[in-house]
């Protein structure tokens, strides 16, 4: 199956902050298409079959290291 012709492809973005002006960004690597090295707010491509909820606990885990 091929993402755009057979599926919508969906992606997952998240903002994390523990309310005392602390905030997780994550690093763009040089896989990106673009800014790399910057920092953004984090997301990621939900697989087909996996939930939001663990592709946002991925991703999340990715934007820390």
């Amino acid at each position: 199956m091929k993402k755009g012709e057979d599926y919508t492809g969906v992606a997952v973005v998240y903002f994390c902050h523990d309310g005392n002006n602390k905030y997780l960004l994550a690093k763009r690597g040089i896989n990106c298409r673009d800014e790399h090295g910057t920092r953004d707010c984090g997301g990621g491509e939900l697989e087909f079959n996996d939930s939001v909820e663990n592709t946002l606990r991925k991703e999340i885990f990715e934007g820390m290291f």
